[in-house]
């Protein structure tokens, strides 16, 4: 993430409104940006990752209010591609509602990368999932500015094991559709360093 530019807005962001992983310090996010960094060089030793869309969406407080089991309150999604394979990469910032409402995590950043194992990028039926059963996602429709996914599990941020620490899903086992819009790629290129 630049020190200048929350990744939903785009606008100028102070220290606090920074994405922040579990109470990390900056050091530490840098470290973990490096390893992540890392580990996509891993996976893509030829070729460098290709950001090809990206999508973006902050809820108001009156949307959050009138869907109180919503766990999102920010979200930004990256299509990239690297050594011919699709990635997702996504960022969500927490709400206080749903089964998330109080938890340590309420207006945390937390993230995710996701592998597509069908579809194309911005297209309607490609399926992205995260490693050792962490959910998945499925993309069910495409605009010229906006794209909505839908998941009935799907967990994002950092745990001791792989999957993630917290489902996107409002409800175990029912699904839910996020639509996103489609935003400038510097919000996105913030997301993956």
């Amino acid at each position: 993430m630049s020190a200048a530019t929350s990744p939903v807005s785009g606008t100028c962001a102070s220290q606090t409104e920074r994405p922040r992983h579990r109470g990390m310090d900056e050091g530490e996010i840098a470290i973990r940006s490096l390893v992540i960094t890392g580990l996509l060089a891993l996976t893509a030793p030829a070729q460098a990752q290709d950001l090809l869309s990206c999508y973006a969406r902050n809820y108001s407080d009156a949307h959050l209010a009138q869907n109180p089991d919503q766990v999102v309150q920010s979200i930004v999604l990256a299509f990239e591609r690297g050594a011919g394979d699709l990635y997702v990469t996504m960022a969500a910032k927490i709400a206080d509602g749903g089964h998330a409402r109080g938890g340590p995590l309420v207006g945390q950043w937390v993230d995710q990368g996701l592998y597509c194992y069908e579809g194309e990028a911005d297209a309607v039926g490609a399926k992205c999932a995260v490693e050792c059963d962490g959910g998945s996602l499925e993309v069910t429709k495409v605009t010229g500015d906006s794209l909505t996914f839908r998941t009935q599990y799907l967990t994002v941020g950092d745990t001791e094991e792989c999957g993630g620490s917290i489902d996107l899903a409002e409800r175990p086992g029912q699904p839910v559709s996020y639509k996103l819009s489609k935003a400038d790629f510097k919000h996105c290129e913030a997301l993956l360093r």
